[in-house]
């Protein structure tokens, strides 16, 4: 997968800042990246907002820190496994998770 292969390549960078070296200032920053991410990728899906279970903003929030949670682990654990296969992993988790939705 894509994304996790960018986050091998600069692991470099990304490990520092995941452990708020730089501070709250770019973890925040990543936050917001991926909370606006998920913004847009929500207005492709067209779900009516009554439709779900849960409030809008309440579910990007979540998803924004399950992808950062997820990279996180991985750059911990020295990217022990595949990108491939983390990113089979985060797929299986996000499913299960929006089965609740």
């Amino acid at each position: 997968m894509q994304f996790f292969k960018h986050f091998q390549r600069y692991s470099h960078f990304y490990k520092p800042i995941f452990k708020y070296k730089g501070g709250k200032y770019f973890y925040i920053q990543f936050i917001e990246v991926f909370k606006k991410h998920f913004h847009e990728e929500a207005k492709h899906l067209n779900v009516n907002d009554e439709e779900l279970k849960m409030n809008k903003e309440l579910i990007i929030y979540s998803i924004a820190h399950v992808h950062f949670g997820v990279i996180n682990y991985w750059l911990d654990n020295d990217m022990s496994d595949s990108p491939e296969t983390m990113g089979e992993q985060l797929n299986s988790l996000l499913s299960s998770i929006s089965s609740n939705f």
